[in-house]
């Protein structure tokens, strides 16, 4: 069913979610995985399983997949269980904060203490892992789609937040955020931080923008839902997430394809049926409405997802 999420408070939380979830350093490449990676880098080598409270009783290296030599069905089975095990765990690493609004939130924990990756993005790689070792196996894609689309919507609510903060502090210089008046310089330094924390300097071009992390984790996220949604056709949650994430990146036909979906499969309760029919008009409108003013008002996402950082995702497939 849809996710939800609470707007209203997620300021101070989804930022340092966002910025805390940078690259870092890595050791040698040992999977042929490049560093460069934004998603996989942080983890390669030794690092994939970097400091979990988890006994590992089958190494990667013991294992021969399908394909090749010495490959045992049964010894991959027990490998990827045991993966599966890792990640549940992974994804169970959460704690509860208290935000700017004193509402509770959650997120997750960092792998290690002096790096910014978490517990999250660590699932993530060694999701990406299992799919890779094994592409058959539907559920463990549809656990790394889940875990890419939070990560990516961590960093949609981030800038949506940050774009929030800079139109009430160009409200208080005059709606002119290079305003040079002495009075001013406190708010038109505070735009053009929260400006370079969304759009990366130079603009654009920083791997380490918000909007950067955001099409990089919802890219991946929307080629492992689709291959999962070819396997499984007849999960109905996947056309949700479809929605949203081509909402977030600003897809608009490809949104409103998989949001008629949803609302045509009969499945919304009445209120979320009266929510995304009124979400889809804002589209429709914002898209008439383009074709005279190019700096027309982009549709608002109304939607209110669950916190982004959930425990883990149901199992699908």
């Amino acid at each position: 069913m849809p996710l939800r999420r609470d707007r209203k408070s997620f300021f101070l939380v989804t930022l340092a979610f966002a910025v805390g979830c940078s690259s870092g350093t890595s050791k040698p490449d040992k999977d042929n995985r490049r560093e460069e990676d934004p998603i996989i880098g942080p983890f390669v080598g030794d690092d994939l399983y970097a400091n979990i409270d988890f006994k590992i009783k089958i190494a990667d290296d013991d294992v021969h997949f399908q394909g090749e030599k010495d490959y045992s069905a049964e010894l991959v089975a027990r490998w990827a269980k045991e993966r599966g095990e890792i990640i549940k765990w992974c994804l169970n690493q959460n704690e509860q904060r208290t935000n700017e609004f004193g509402k509770p939130e959650h997120s997750y924990k960092l792998v290690w203490p002096n790096r910014p990756e978490t517990r999250l993005q660590q699932a993530i790689a060694i999701e990406s892992k299992v799919v890779e070792k094994i592409p058959d196996f539907s559920r463990m894609r549809y656990e790394l789609a889940w875990c890419l689309f939070t990560q990516g919507a961590g960093y949609f609510w981030a800038i949506d937040a940050c774009m929030n903060r800079i139109n009430v502090l160009k409200a208080e210089v005059g709606d002119d955020e290079n305003n040079p008046d002495p009075k001013c310089a406190k708010q038109v330094a505070k735009i053009k931080e929260l400006r370079r924390l969304v759009d990366g300097d130079p603009p654009n071009q920083d791997p380490n923008a918000l909007k950067k992390k955001m099409i990089a984790y919802h890219t991946m996220a929307l080629q492992h839902f689709a291959a999962y949604y070819r396997a499984i056709p007849m999960d109905k949650s996947v056309p949700d997430f479809l929605f949203k994430i081509h909402f977030q990146l600003g897809n608009w036909k490809e949104c409103l394809k998989f949001l008629n979906q949803v609302i045509d499969e009969g499945t919304l309760s009445a209120e979320e049926q009266t929510q995304y029919e009124s979400i889809r008009t804002e589209i429709n409108n914002y898209l008439v409405d383009r074709e005279i003013n190019k700096n027309a008002a982009k549709p608002n996402a109304s939607w209110r997802d669950k916190d982004i950082q959930q425990t883990a995702p149901r199992e699908g497939g």
